[in-house]
């Protein structure tokens, strides 16, 4: 049980709890040397969730968001996270996911992506960041259903109507999918 990203949850709410549980068990499997990619500081929950469960993938978590910190996320409140666990951090690059996503080089085990709601731009996310998602791989959504970001709900619907992609498990407002095959683009 991941206590501190627990904690997290408990008090900001970004992540409920059993999201943290479906998310600790989505990473449990990954292979040793797996690529992690977290699209969204938040609070840090997510990553934090991710090094509880698997201290050893904190050498190959990488954590993109747009923002150094602020009221509503960033790599600072990522930082503040970490601070009192003793867990070792993530590696952090600051900038816009999608120019991010176009440099990216390396396979991708498990992407989650929590960061901006919009439709367009979750749409452009998954196109640019799934084709780096080796086959067998999972990607995770936060804020699937949610009121306050429509979007996101019909933008994950529409991927899972590519071929090879199936739902994991779906808990709350947090879905994870399997990628029974690369992904090519829409």
């Amino acid at each position: 049980m991941s206590r501190y990203a627990l904690d997290l949850s408990d008090a900001f709410g970004y992540l409920r709890s059993a999201e943290v549980d479906l998310l600790s068990r989505s990473v449990r499997r990954l292979k040793g040397s797996a690529i992690v990619v977290n699209l969204g500081a938040g609070t840090g929950t997510s990553s934090l969730t991710i090094v509880e469960t698997r201290p050893d993938l904190a050498d190959t978590l990488w954590t993109v968001d747009i923002s150094e910190g602020g009221p509503l996320g960033g790599l600072q409140n990522e930082v503040n996270a970490f601070f009192p666990t003793g867990l070792k951090m993530p590696h952090q690059i600051l900038g816009d996911s999608l120019t991010v996503g176009r440099l990216w080089k390396d396979k991708i085990d498990f992407l989650m992506i929590d960061d901006d709601h919009s439709s367009e731009h979750l749409h452009e996310e998954i196109d640019v960041w799934c084709r780096h998602v080796r086959s067998g791989g999972r990607v995770a959504f936060h804020d699937y259903g949610s009121v306050f970001w429509p979007g996101v709900q019909s933008e994950v619907d529409d991927f899972l109507k590519v071929p090879g992609v199936e739902v994991f498990e779906h808990q709350e407002t947090l879905i994870v999918v399997d990628l029974m095959k690369t992904f090519k683009g829409w």
